[in-house]
């Protein structure tokens, strides 16, 4: 879990190879999770990975950040919808807080 919490969270994919990783770490990130992603990668792997540190500022996001937007943007999109405008007029204390769509269904199940 922790591997996974990082990967989401504190690391800006900058570049990907085969065998080579360069991330960026957002600020206040753990740097011991540099040695940890490379230790599980070898041992799911059984191949060596050089996992490096790019000291430049990207705009590169986290995956966390990148799902977040597109939620956001989901949730941009279901509010123009005319059927969600007209039930949030007749319930004015009514939000949308999650969108489902059918794209969304088949990458659950």
């Amino acid at each position: 879990m922790v591997i996974k919490h990082a990967l989401e969270n504190d690391l800006r994919p900058i570049n990907f190879e085969v065998g080579r990783i360069e991330v960026e770490l957002i600020t206040g990130a753990n740097p011991s999770i540099i040695a940890s992603l490379s230790e599980r990668l070898k041992k799911w792997t059984n191949r060596a990975w050089l996992i490096t540190v790019s000291n430049n500022k990207s705009n590169v996001p986290t995956i966390r950040e990148a799902q977040q937007t597109e939620e956001q943007r989901q949730l941009d999109i279901a509010h123009e919808d005319e059927l969600v405008q007209a039930i949030i007029n007749t319930f004015p204390d009514t939000r949308v807080v999650k969108v489902k769509t059918k794209d969304t269904d088949k990458q659950e199940g």
